[in-house]
């Protein structure tokens, strides 16, 4: 017991290793996720990733003050939920909004609920929605920080519905008293606006996984995305099981319940690529503090998210519908457990149903063996 580590705070994942390294291996993977956005968007990046640090780091020091308790800085946690909540915002968000963001997080979703490990929600997440919810008007904000103050009036004004189709032709739609003149209409919007307008983004492969349209700061590049996810795998940082039973669950969805005037294969690759939702499934739902603990209740817990998020990205009025989805499913995470508990306790699971069949079929063939052994 002696080489047991003392000093580490909950949660415990594996004996000798600490929180700090933990939550090291997703502030490594996030910077390799923000690399390729140093490069597309410059030093902006780490502007905003720096602010988002800040806010968040700031934020429990002074609560971990104000509360008379040892400060817990060092478990790098506050370094990881700054860094999330900058990556989910667009390179041209204003400097204070990963500020505010990662404060938010941090003391509602965090510190609220007694620190690392006992709280049910991303608190990267919490932030990311405040932002959106509150300074953002029901606006996506990826369209709204592109512009000028003068330009953001004129795009507030606008009526809810911008588009309408024409009846000669019903695969394009026509664009009324739009404001921005000098603004190409692809330029003007998202990608998950496009989708909903009823346009076809047109993005190659190439783009879609290297990067070449507006989006989430730690969202445009599907590679490096993907190189984070294989080294959180590896390091044992991610609940992998949730990912893809969410990127699973969701492209089945997109298949279904398809964007019109898209090309069918098309919809799951935009619904996964181009609307931040890889960076989601890796860094959101894949969180080991707040997804389900049984293996099978994180692959049900993560089908659940992908399910809610193109059903809100499909009714909903908000570009950021996937984080609202891992809110929501945050809180599902302990009933998804004890409901997988309860299943297997009765024997109702995938082992022992198949520990049942396979028992069967033995019992079958050993009763054929008999049969033939009495008829000689």
């Amino acid at each position: 017991m002696d080489n047991i580590q003392t000093n580490a705070s909950a949660p415990f994942f594996r004996l000798h290793e600490t929180s700090q390294k933990l939550m090291l291996n997703r502030l490594i993977a996030l910077w390799i996720v923000l690399i390729p956005s140093l490069f597309i968007f410059g030093f902006r990046t780490v502007i905003l990733a720096v602010m988002g640090v800040a806010g968040s780091v700031v934020t429990e020091v002074i609560w971990q003050f104000m509360s008379k308790k040892a400060q817990t800085v060092s478990d790098l946690s506050a370094v990881v939920t700054g860094l999330g909540c900058a990556c989910l915002l667009p390179a041209s968000a204003p400097v204070w909004m990963p500020l505010v963001s990662a404060a938010f997080g941090t003391a509602a979703a965090k510190l609220a609920f007694g620190g690392l490990g006992r709280s049910p929600f991303n608190a990267a997440a919490v932030g990311t929605c405040f932002i959106f919810l509150i300074f953002c008007e029901n606006i996506s904000l990826m369209n709204i920080t592109a512009y000028s103050d003068y330009e953001r009036e004129m795009w507030s004004r606008l009526p809810d519905k911008l588009f309408y189709y024409a009846p000669t032709d019903a695969s394009l739609p026509v664009i009324e008293n739009f404001p921005f003149e000098n603004t190409p209409f692809f330029e003007a919007l998202d990608v998950p606006s496009q989708l909903r307008a009823g346009m076809d983004p047109r993005l190659t492969f190439g783009e879609l996984f290297v990067g070449g349209f507006p989006g989430a700061l730690g969202a445009v590049c599907a590679v490096a995305i993907i190189v984070a996810a294989a080294w959180l795998v590896i390091r044992r940082g991610i609940a992998w099981r949730a990912s893809l039973g969410f990127v699973a669950a969701l492209c089945v969805m997109s298949l279904f319940w398809r964007y019109e005037h898209i090309f069918l294969p098309m919809c799951p690759v935009y619904d996964l690529l181009a609307c931040g939702s890889v960076f989601v499934a890796v860094f959101l739902i894949g969180d080991p503090l707040t997804a389900p603990k049984m293996r099978t209740g994180q692959v049900l817990y993560g089908a659940a998210a992908g399910v809610l998020a193109i059903i809100f990205r499909r009714i909903g009025t908000v570009g950021c519908s996937d984080i609202f989805a891992v809110i929501l499913i945050n809180v599902a995470a302990n009933p998804i457990d004890r409901l997988v508990w309860y299943c297997r306790s009765h024997g109702i699971s995938y082992t022992a149903t198949k520990r049942r069949i396979a028992g069967r079929i033995r019992e079958k063939f050993s009763k054929e063996d008999d049969d033939d052994v009495i008829a000689v």
